[in-house]
Formats: structure tokens, sequence, C-alpha cells
């Protein structure tokens, strides 16, 4: 019988994924334009031709081509076009152990200058669809995404406890069930009263807050990238009914779900 040692570059990739629900290629007029709003994911943009503008937490940025911009999830995010614009663009969700996106603490837009070479390979590799050019532009897009965390120090050790981890682990396999904090105590034979003190001292809120979060975050994740009804989403998340969801998203997005699912769909408008 072989040990297994989990070290911490292990437990790292096994803590982080990067998952990009959207990718497009469009071509833009006057007729797109958002309200402002948060997102709960991650926007690139790689501007081949045109101009555009956006508006991100109150700084106004306009979108030129040769420059990638990466707009991080839970900004307040607006966008317009005056003429036409062009652009190769991602939604991306970096979940991380204990964190909701891993780079939502930045908010802000960075903007990578002069990469009309990078975009123009993307560009060119996104028009082909067999399995080698989809892992360049995936690498690519890691690539980018390494260069503007380690520009901005956004280097996350895990620090959580064995227990802990092990909860956080848990309810990312389990959350579609709603287990309640006994129950997560018991697979991982703790008391509750335990899990219950160093989860909040450590992921600073409560196990079920916690687990309500991951959960509406799946179904905002599912309104956005599937054509099911708001319905159907709601009872798959346990929700209920049409109306609870409603409320519960209203009360995190500040929007009900069919107009966030509207502006999202809104940004690939061509």
């Amino acid at each position: 019988m072989h040990a297994q040692r989990k070290n911490n570059i292990y437990c790292g990739i096994n803590g982080l994924n990067i998952d990009i629900s959207s990718a497009t290629y469009v071509y833009l007029d006057s007729d797109w334009h958002g309200e402002p709003h948060r997102f709960s994911f991650n926007r690139l943009y790689l501007i081949t031709k045109g101009s555009g503008n956006i508006t991100v937490n109150g700084e106004h940025i306009e979108l030129l081509p040769g420059n990638i911009y990466f707009i991080p999830a839970g900004c307040n995010f607006s966008y317009f076009c005056e003429e036409y614009l062009e652009k190769l663009y991602f939604h991306i969700n970096i979940r991380c152990i204990g964190r909701n996106d891993f780079f939502e603490p930045l908010q802000h837009c960075v903007i990578l200058k002069d990469k009309e070479d990078l975009i123009n390979t993307m560009q060119l590799l996104f028009e082909c669809s067999d399995a080698a050019s989809v892992m360049k532009i995936r690498s690519s897009i890691y690539a980018l995404l390494a260069e503007i965390s380690e520009t901005y120090s956004l280097h996350r050790s895990n620090t959580y406890s064995p227990v802990v981890l092990q909860a956080l682990n848990y309810i990312e396999d389990h959350y579609i069930e709603r287990p309640s904090e006994s129950v997560i105590a018991s697979a991982l034979f703790v008391s509750a009263s335990h899990l219950r003190k160093v989860f909040k001292t450590e992921v600073g809120q409560a196990v079920g807050k916690y687990l309500a979060g991951r959960i509406l975050s799946a179904a905002e994740k599912a309104l956005r990238t599937t054509t099911d009804s708001i319905n159907d989403i709601s009872i798959r998340y346990g929700f209920y009914d049409q109306f609870y969801f409603s409320r519960v998203f209203l009360q995190k997005y500040g929007i009900s779900p069919s107009r966030y699912r509207k502006l999202v769909r809104m940004e690939s408008h061509n």
C-alpha cells in the first residue's frame, strides 16, 4: 500500500477551478449597451477593431484595438458603443476554496496594452475549432490571468486548518443536497459545535451562510449559461419556487434573474 502525499501545490490545484463559461467573437454597433450592475464573473476583452466604452466602479475607460481589458467579478460594470466594435471576449469564473472568485478583491479594470500579436494569434486560434487550438487558447488565458495575479500580488496560500479545508471541499461536492451543519460535521467525524467555531473563525462566515452563497452562485451560473427556465433553475437548486429564488437573487445582485439573464445576453449582441 502506497501512501499519498498532498503537498501545497496539489491542494492549490485542487482548490482552484478555472471555468470559461462563454467565448465569442462579436461585431457590435450602437445597440451594444448595458446598464450598471454587478456580475459574478470576470470578463476578458481582446479588442481587434473600432472602439467602445466601459465604466468599472465609476472609472470610465475607452476600449481600443490592440489592448486587452480584464474586468474582475463583483465590479459595478456598464458598457456602450457609439459606432462599432469588434472583440473576442471570455467570461471566466476562477473559484477557489473559501472565496467566491479569486479576482474579486481586485475591483478595478486591468489594461494590458500593446498586445496586438497575442490578440491576432488568439483570434486565429478561435476561428479553428480543433482540440489543439482550444488548448492553446486556454493556455494563453491562464498565462494572462497569472500575469495579472502576479502584478497585483493576489497570491493566496492555503491557511485553513484540515477540518475547515475538508468542510469546504465537502460543501463543494455536496452543496446541491443542501447538507446541514450537523451532516457536514458528522461526515468529517467532528462535533457540530467545533465545526461551527473553527469555520466561522477561519472563513469569516457561518457554515449555513457560506453554503447558501455557494448554492446561489451555482444557480447564477445556470441562469447565464443555460436556456433552462428560471422556475426549473430555482427548483433544481432548492429554492422551491421561482418567486423565492427571485427574491434571494435580487437581494444578492440587486436585479431580478430575468433582467440579469437579459443583460448578460446583450453583451454578445451582434
